[in-house]
């Protein structure tokens, strides 16, 4: 055989190479099309378009829509801030509802979602156990059984006048009013503690 006349061969040279599937990546991404089209949107064919891979690739990192569903919830409690355990019960718990504000008005879609799930991660598990702000099971059941006993038994006229005024109106805003809202349970609790 002649020898070539032409150059000598040299494979493709790539600018970038595919990222590597992960299952932290696959939970990002589906975190991300919820945030960019809505969870209805999300479906296995969509996520692997969005990761550049087939959709039964993604079986490798995650069981099934559930278990995706499971994780982006994970995902998102992850976000929520965690105060230090030195802080007193009343500013830990405003610093995390602020911080759980911030990141579900980034993640609207997993409202519906976050307590609704039957199998927790680390990261959830982890938050819903610092949310506690009680020494002992007793502590926390005299504290709702205090709060309880001062709630009238009759009607609630000013709840009633409030949301007729207010909150049923077109232009009401929860947001608005979220921190006035987080101070007056706040406050409460304090009371109910207190005692």
């Amino acid at each position: 055989m002649p020898p070539s006349t032409g150059p000598p061969f040299s494979p493709p040279v790539t600018t970038s190479l595919p990222l590597r599937v992960s299952g932290a990546r696959v939970l990002r991404a589906a975190v991300d099309l919820a945030n960019t089209a809505g969870i209805d949107a999300l479906s296995m064919r969509k996520l692997g378009d969005a990761l550049g891979v087939e959709a039964m690739s993604l079986y490798n990192h995650v069981s099934n829509k559930s278990e995706l569903l499971d994780g982006m919830v994970d995902v998102v409690f992850a976000e929520i801030d965690l105060p230090p355990a030195d802080v007193d019960w009343r500013a830990a718990m405003r610093t995390r509802a602020l911080s759980a504000r911030r990141v579900l008005t980034r993640h609207r879609w997993a409202i519906g979602l976050m307590e609704s799930r039957s199998a927790p991660g680390p990261a959830t598990l982890r938050h819903q156990e610092t949310s506690l702000p009680f020494d002992s099971p007793k502590d926390a059941a005299q504290v709702a059984h205090d709060i309880l006993r001062q709630s009238p038994a009759g009607e609630y006229p000013y709840l009633a006048e409030l949301a007729a005024e207010r909150v049923m109106q077109a232009d009401y805003d929860f947001g608005d009013e979220f921190e006035v809202g987080l101070d007056l349970l706040l406050d409460s609790l304090e009371r109910a503690i207190e005692r």
